[in-house]
């Protein structure tokens, strides 16, 4: 079993850090925070710059995780799908599927997100919406392709 845990909490604390410290305490794996650089949500950090992620960072962040004996457990993005604002909604299923493709970057077979849900719906209205809202983000995740897996993944 590996122990890990989400860097979400650490918003002011950089990746090389945090993997750093996890290393020296004996973590070996990271759930890896990826909010929208401009967020200003509390409890959210972005170790992970999603939106504008490339190649050349996940060889640098999956070296990175080598050095320090660590792995990713999963992808993190934790808001509202099911916003009531149209745009801000918008914002965070397209943001959703800007971790989706970092992840796929990183070879991280996992992302880990929040459904959400609308206070001025009723339950089965809000489960209905769930179908609505997933079902392409689910369709999307299946058409990324997940780069190469780190032997720690399996």
């Amino acid at each position: 079993m590996k122990l890990g845990f989400l860097t979400a909490c650490l918003p002011q604390v950089s990746l090389e850090d945090i993997c750093r410290f996890a290393s020296r305490q004996g973590f070996r794996t990271l759930e890896l925070a990826a909010w929208p650089v401009k967020s200003s949500r509390d409890y959210q950090a972005r170790q992970i710059d999603a939106a504008n992620f490339t190649k050349g960072d996940a060889a640098r962040v999956n070296e990175m995780l080598e050095m320090n004996g660590l792995s990713i457990s999963a992808m993190a993005y934790y808001d509202n799908n099911l916003d009531p604002s149209p745009a801000k909604r918008t914002f965070n299923q397209n943001h959703l599927k800007a971790v989706i493709r970092t992840a796929g970057l990183l070879g991280v077979p996992y992302v880990g997100t929040f459904v959400g849900g609308r206070a001025d719906r009723t339950p089965g209205e809000n489960m209905k919406e769930i179908g609505r809202v997933f079902r392409p983000l689910v369709k999307f995740a299946g058409q990324v392709r997940v780069g190469p897996r780190r032997k720690d993944h399996d």
